[in-house]
Formats: structure tokens, C-alpha cells, sequence
């Protein structure tokens, strides 16, 4: 396993080390914007910590987790990690506290769901655009996709996940890819093109047919 190693110019949370003295490490917090030091096996311990600030977001009792204030800028941002890596979801001045918070809320919800990085490319321009949000208030809540999920160890089998109408649900699992890849365009198509529940009743009729296509 690599040892972990601190250079200047890494961010860990909103931290960020400007140059280091020996084991000592000259740091900003992004957070405060405050000049502050940290020994190197400290901040080592925290590496992939999301939130790790100067302390700051602990003293502060308005912020909550993945949302915080912006003192620089005057504005509330709503943020979450993701694979080692720190999302901003919302940083718009005219955005609340709980707007940021509710925006949050969604983001942990299609993370759970694994369906995160296609729901933040989706609602890019709906998170950036107040008025619009506004006008689409259910928008952010559902992002329609079909993946296909690749087996993870010697006896798995390839499986078709659909997200729909909030929730995902497996379509179809088997061992030929084949006959994955067939119902994954399948659905991805009928997706496109808002008739998913419909083609899903004739996809259940017509199972066994595309399998021996498949086969």
C-alpha cells in the first residue's frame, strides 16, 4: 500500500497546505481564511476527510454538515464528497440556508442510490439556475437512467439496474452480456423516451424472446 504524503498545494476538506517547515505544515483554511499550522502526521490522518477544517466548522454552530457559510463571498454552499473528492452542489447568493440544506439532502440520496455522478451532471444547470429550480421543483429529485453493473467476482452475474421515478430497481440479471447489453438499450431508449412503465410490461411478456436472441 503507498504511504500517504503531504505536499504543498493539497487540499484535504478545506484545508489547504501552503508550504511545509520540517514536519510542520503552513496551512489555510478555506473555510475561515485563516493562516494556522498543523504537524505532518496530522494532517496526514485526515486525508479523504471531506469536512476537515481548521476547527472552524465545529466553533461555528450555523453550519451544518455539507453546508456552510461563506463569510468571503456572503453566501451559504451546500456541498458533499464523492469518491475522494469534494462536490460543490449550490453557491448561489440568493440561496438559504435550508435551500442548501434540502439540495444536500437530494445529493446523499442519489449517492446512496449509486446514481450520483449521473444526477450531478443532470442537474448541472438546474442546481446553477435559481428561477428555474424553482419553476421545477421535481426536477432534482429524479434522474432516469439504465446502467449495467459488471460482475465483481468469479460466479456474479451482469445485471441491468434501472432508476426510475426516484427509486432503482434491478431489470434484469444474468450471466450472458449479451443479452445485458440488448435490454440495457432497450430500456435506456424507452427512457428517452417516456414510455419506461409501458415498455417494462412488454419487456416482461417478451423476456424469454430476446433472451434467445441473446443467446
Amino acid at each position: 500500500m503507498a504511504k500517504k504524503k503531504i505536499v504543498a498545494g493539497m487540499e484535504i476538506g478545506f484545508v489547504k497546505v501552503l508550504s511545509i517547515d520540517n514536519n510542520t505544515c503552513n496551512c489555510l483554511c478555506q473555510l475561515d481564511d485563516v493562516m494556522f499550522t498543523r504537524h505532518i502526521e496530522t494532517l496526514k490522518k485526515h486525508i479523504g476527510d471531506m469536512d476537515y477544517s481548521c476547527g472552524c466548522n465545529r466553533r461555528l454552530p450555523w453550519n451544518e454538515k455539507g453546508v456552510y457559510y461563506d463569510t468571503t463571498h456572503g453566501k451559504w454552499v451546500a456541498y458533499i464528497g464523492y469518491k475522494s473528492k469534494r462536490y460543490i452542489l449550490s453557491s448561489l447568493k440568493s440561496r438559504t440556508k435550508e435551500e442548501c440544506m434540502a439540495i444536500r439532502e437530494i445529493a446523499e440520496q442519489a449517492k446512496k442510490l449509486g446514481v450520483f455522478a449521473e444526477w450531478f451532471e443532470a442537474t448541472r444547470y438546474i442546481r446553477g439556475n435559481k428561477a428555474y429550480q424553482d419553476a421545477n421543483k421535481n426536477a432534482m429529485h429524479h434522474t432516469e437512467n439504465a446502467t449495467i453493473t459488471k460482475p465483481s467476482e468469479k460466479g456474479d452475474k451482469w445485471q441491468v439496474r434501472v432508476y426510475h421515478n426516484g427509486t432503482q430497481k434491478a431489470l434484469a440479471t444474468s450471466e450472458n452480456k449479451k443479452y445485458i447489453e440488448e435490454v440495457h438499450r432497450l430500456a435506456k431508449s424507452a427512457l428517452e423516451d417516456g414510455v419506461y412503465d409501458e415498455w417494462r410490461e412488454m419487456f416482461r411478456a417478451r423476456k424469454a424472446e430476446i433472451k434467445a436472441k441473446c443467446a
